[in-house]
């Protein structure tokens, strides 16, 4: 298989769910170990760098001086590991949802498995802010610490991409590491019946108080609404 992106001709830089943008995204999705320190001392996810703004490079023992509740995170049941391998795609039909077009279940799905993985384009980070900064379905993998960015809208048909926010969501998206290679996967939460519009918790967050994000109203529904997009942290 022969691609071109970003004018350079590569080879075999495909699998079923992800094609890649250059050989340093595809040796960065293999890689588990980030490349880029994090500061979890604030509760929240923060890279670290120099006095010179160069990203610190964690140390070869990273995953000890995690916090105990981030350790192993990226692990995924057997069960969705081995639906993964056998390269299971998401059963969910798109349709007007909650805010726009929807996912919904064709079939019922039980809390703890899998829905579906979210499949598209995968650049580096750097790349990504280059080329598509205010992409609307990127995921940021873990924060920021792999600088790698996967985008839901580019590549394959990913029906996953138009997951709507609820405050009470009945899944979650999460990133597990599998076989040597990262997957962002969209996991049930609670048993998902047939015809449910399918929703996680977007959790997006601001440190800029001045953010017009803030302003942003979550029309979402939810008994327990907490009534904007954004929080500031």
């Amino acid at each position: 298989l022969k691609l071109v992106c970003m004018g350079e001709q590569l080879d075999e830089l495909t699998t079923r769910y992800h094609t890649f943008t250059s050989r340093e995204a595809w040796r960065r999705w293999h890689q588990l170990r980030p490349c880029r320190l994090v500061n979890w001392e604030f509760g929240r996810p923060i890279l670290v760098t120099d006095d010179d703004g160069v990203y610190e490079v964690p140390a070869e023992d990273w995953e000890a001086q995690l916090p105990e509740a981030r350790r192993g995170t990226w692990r995924a049941s057997p069960e969705i590991e081995q639906a993964l391998r056998d390269g299971v795609m998401a059963e969910v039909e798109n349709r007007p949802g909650l805010a726009g077009i929807g996912v919904f279940a064709v079939r019922a799905i039980p809390a703890g498995s899998l829905v579906g993985p979210y499949t598209g384009t995968v650049s580096t980070e750097e790349d990504w802010l280059r080329i598509k900064p205010d992409g609307d379905f990127v995921f940021d993998i873990n924060d920021g610490a792999n600088a790698v960015a996967l985008d839901g809208e580019e590549g394959s048909r990913n029906p996953l991409q138009y997951i709507n926010h609820s405050c009470d969501p009945n899944a979650k998206m999460r990133e597990v590491f599998v076989d040597g290679s990262w997957h962002v996967i969209i996991e049930a939460i609670r048993e998902i019946g047939v015809g449910d519009e399918i929703v996680h918790d977007y959790k997006m967050l601001t440190e800029d108080p001045d953010d017009p994000n803030l302003l942003l109203e979550c029309s979402c529904g939810a008994g327990n609404c907490r009534g904007k997009l954004f929080e500031l942290v």
